[in-house]
């Protein structure tokens, strides 16, 4: 592909930024975006004290994030270390941890003498051992719930430590994660360092903000950038595919990247061909509240147990309830700020208006067996010899490293690397 193109890009996510910063050196290129801002999930909120908030995507590691951290040192952008700690607090029960050190982990000092705690620490132990023994010989065919129930893992450690971990990871409710494959789960978890007390990779989060990413990728883009354009077909022509706008413009391009959620995607294709069907169908998202507030009645009550995400089972919350996690910003971008500003998702109850800042709804995949058996093939959908190409973080487990290697893949088709 030696001559220049005139390439669209639908979606400025991760996703779909990454394709269009490589693809402009040598191509025409074109950056739509259905909202008012460019980013996607990477949103920073500036606050009244002139402080700067990520609400969206917050961390990433210098071990699992290869490709990103690439991306942001060409942009010059800083990364400053974290720390990822969880904390999980059930208000009815009057229960709660946090796995920042030993003393968060005894923060509720009547567990020291309560030996039923002690078996729920050894079961965190036991699940380590058997997920990492798992990944050598188990399958997909066997989802998370299942691998509980077979290794005789009790009810207290589902609901305390690993169902409301994965809920936070995920944003997805309980019962949905109990149906998540066990494989996928494990390689996931592995590769992150989750499972292991010790070897776990240095977090990070991005120096002022993550958007800062977006400001500095605008300010050296080639291209063309549209916000407030939402595009509702994508017509495949076998020249010069078109896409027709919510405004009724429509515009050709040599090629079009489709950047959007899987869903939004197959919604957007005219005349989908039997691979589009079968691979983007069935994917469907969740969607999920998020607040940027500081109501510290989203955190423990114990101080000893704030966590960097803090999973809140409020007593009206059920396994179907949406995940509650509260992220403490302040501690997680290390914020020199007067008040303690938090970012919590899927609040089961009103936060008090005097202290909320911003709302925003937030789409994530939801993985099932049916949906992680698409992505071996979804590589089939972009096929060199088509207009049409797709990337997005449900080529993966649904990140932001997921997102970008979804949109290198694509760009290396095009001959072109970042």
């Amino acid at each position: 592909m030696a001559d220049k193109l005139n390439i669209a890009v639908i979606g400025s996510g991760i996703s779909g930024i990454s394709p269009a910063f490589i693809l402009s050196k040598n191509h025409n290129v074109s950056l739509f975006e259905k909202n008012n801002y460019i980013g996607g999930h990477t949103n920073t909120v500036t606050t009244d004290e002139n402080v700067r908030v990520d609400t969206g995507f917050i961390v990433m590691n210098d071990k699992t994030y290869p490709n990103l951290t690439a991306f942001l040192d060409k942009l010059k952008i800083n990364r400053i270390k974290t720390d990822m700690s969880f904390g999980y607090c059930d208000r009815k029960k009057d229960f709660y941890y946090s796995t920042s050190s030993l003393d968060t982990i005894f923060a509720q000092r009547k567990n020291i003498l309560d030996l039923s705690y002690y078996k729920f620490l050894y079961e965190i132990m036991k699940f380590f051992k058997l997920t990492k023994k798992f990944i050598t010989y188990g399958n997909n065919d066997l989802c998370i719930g299942q691998f509980l129930e077979l290794n005789n893992f009790s009810k207290s450690f589902e609901e305390k430590y690993i169902l409301p971990m994965a809920s936070a990871i995920w944003s997805a409710p309980q019962d949905k994660i109990a149906r998540f494959p066990m494989l996928s789960f494990a390689n996931f978890y592995n590769n992150h360092g989750l499972l292991s007390v010790t070897d776990q990779p240095q977090w990070y989060f991005v120096e002022n903000g993550s958007s800062s990413y977006v400001d500095a990728f605008l300010k050296g883009f080639n291209g063309k950038v549209f916000k407030n354009k939402k595009a509702v077909s994508v017509k495949q022509n076998l020249n010069n595919p078109e896409i027709v706008f919510e405004d009724s413009e429509v515009l050709k391009f040599d090629k079009i990247i489709i950047a959007a959620h899987a869903d939004e995607a197959f919604k957007m294709l005219e005349n989908p061909d039997p691979d589009q069907v079968k691979l983007l169908g069935p994917w469907t998202y969740s969607k999920n509240r998020v607040c940027l507030h500081h109501d510290l009645s989203f955190m423990p009550d114990n101080k000893r147990a704030y966590a960097s995400w803090n999973y809140l089972k409020e007593e009206n919350m059920e396994k179907n309830s949406p995940a509650c996690i509260t992220y403490d910003m302040t501690r997680l971008q290390k914020l020199n700020s007067e008040k303690r500003y938090l970012v919590t998702l899927n609040p089961q109850r009103e936060i008090e208006k005097n202290k909320l800042i911003k709302e925003i709804i937030y789409t994530h995949p939801v993985f099932t067996r049916e949906t992680m058996e698409t992505q071996d093939r979804l590589q089939r959908l972009n096929n060199k010899n088509k207009n049409i190409f797709f990337c997005g973080s449900y080529f993966g487990y649904g990140f932001h490293e997921d997102g970008i290697n979804s949109g290198i893949k694509v760009c290396k088709i095009f001959g072109e690397s970042l």
